[in-house]
């Protein structure tokens, strides 16, 4: 399949870790997956799950705070075993786009997933919306590149932040907005935010 007939499908997860590293040591055993969204280019999931930890007393408690973990939520959730087979085969023959997905998202799906089925069909083209942000939004003045920044930059609602299928949803929406943004649209953002900040 030629690549500009490849499908774009969003990606986003929940771990169980702050960090992409502990002890200053790249560590992906560490921390689990424990929520995963895939959606295709218009927003129709193809999986949308929370995952059920099997080693929950190496989670960084904050983590757990921040995206919402309970056993009471997730007693029912399937492990990460029981849905690797279907993850690969949805991002199999795709570009994966996402939020810091390069760094964050794809190293972690792969290498859970490689640990109960073969990884090798699994895509490997990355889109990572960081970049454009750094690109678009940056030089006209956005001072972070997170998601809830970049989003309010541009006038993006972005409720239950650290949630995966918000996420995902606000990362496709901003994907669009700044894969297709003019000069005029980035001069508006600009002019946008100069004027959000004189009233404050």
């Amino acid at each position: 399949m030629k690549l500009k007939q490849r499908p774009r499908v969003f990606v986003d997860i929940e771990t169980t870790g702050l960090s992409e590293k502990e002890n200053g040591e790249l560590d992906l055993d560490l921390h689990e997956i424990v929520e995963i969204t895939i959606v295709n280019e218009s927003g129709i999931p193809l999986i949308d799950t929370k995952v059920k930890p099997i080693q929950i007393e190496t989670a960084h408690p904050k983590a757990l705070e921040i995206n919402g973990y309970n056993e009471e939520e997730w007693a029912l959730a399937p492990t990460f075993s029981e849905i690797a087979p279907r993850v690969v085969e949805i991002l199999s023959k795709c570009t994966i786009v996402g939020q810091n997905a390069a760094k964050f998202d794809y190293p972690r799906i792969k290498h859970w997933a490689s640990k109960y089925t073969d990884t090798s069909r699994m895509g490997y083209h990355v889109v990572d919306t960081v970049t454009l942000i750094e690109e678009h939004l940056v030089p006209i003045g956005c001072e972070r590149m997170s998601l809830v920044s970049a989003c309010d930059f541009v006038g993006i609602k972005l409720e239950n932040a650290h949630r995966s299928a918000a996420d995902i949803e606000a990362t496709r929406q901003l994907y669009f907005k700044l894969r297709r943004a003019t000069r005029l649209q980035r001069a508006w953002w600009w002019l946008r935010n100069k004027l959000r900040k004189a009233r404050r």
